[in-house]
């Protein structure tokens, strides 16, 4: 097995070398819950459409990975991490948010690994990996595999996840070693730099109209489903 770590560790020294410039702006740090206004309306643009579209667009153009309704209403774009225990915390909330919502409300997930956490890049490519090679489903199975085995990250863990929900090793490989797969990864975390994100995780709540705004920290589901509402 050790044959299909090497390519990871290579992109993961691209990774580090392609995001340096982007880490060393400042010091990331996990976000606690913060206490945020329970009325959607208090804090809304934050991150302007104006202000969204001139920097960066929260939602990716191409290689999307939704969980939900790709034509609902309000998209929750979260910029996560692999190793990060709050990114863990959260994720299920943001399922359940989303499952609740009668198709109204949609999750994209973005990476954004911070360098305090030497497994979250390579995470994050395996999981690009397997999405580019198994579909959308197959990205978010492998991403609450991951968080479930948040501890123990490694390229055998990688392997045995992408294997068993039918992912082919050969091209899973090959995939590891790409570097516009790296590439993806480091863009996600500019926009989120861009956006005002500097630690995990940091979430920019889409609204039909058009209207954005940035929420850091692992919510709990009250305030999330207040804040997805008008």
């Amino acid at each position: 097995m050790d044959k299909f770590y090497i390519p990871l560790a290579i992109v993961l020294a691209g990774t580090a070398i392609s995001g340096a410039l982007f880490y060393t702006q400042y010091t990331p740090v996990e976000n606690e819950t913060i206490r945020i206004d329970s009325n959607p309306k208090a804090q809304r643009n934050e991150v302007t459409p104006e202000r969204a579209l001139a920097l960066a667009d929260p939602k990716r153009s191409e290689n999307r990975f939704v969980f939900g309704n790709t034509d609902a209403k309000i998209t929750i774009v979260e910029f996560s991490d692999f190793e990060c225990p709050f990114c863990a915390s959260v994720h299920p909330t943001l399922k359940t948010l989303v499952e609740e919502s009668d198709g109204q409300v949609a999750w994209e997930y973005r990476h954004l690994p911070l360098s305090i956490h030497r497994n979250a890049a390579p995470a994050a490519i395996a999981a690009e990996c397997v999405g580019e090679i198994g579909g959308n489903e197959a990205f978010w199975k492998f991403g609450d595999y991951l968080f479930a085995n948040q501890t123990t990250l490694s390229g055998s863990l990688y392997i045995s996840g992408a294997s068993a929900i039918g992912i082919d090793e050969v091209r899973f490989s090959e995939c590891l070693s790409r570097s516009d797969i790296a590439d993806r990864i480091a863009k996600d975390s500019q926009v989120a730099t861009t956006l005002g994100g500097g630690g995990t995780p940091f979430n920019v709540i889409v609204y039909e109209d058009g209207t954005t705004r940035a929420i850091p920290g692992a919510l709990p589901y009250e305030q999330f489903k207040a804040l997805v509402q008008k």
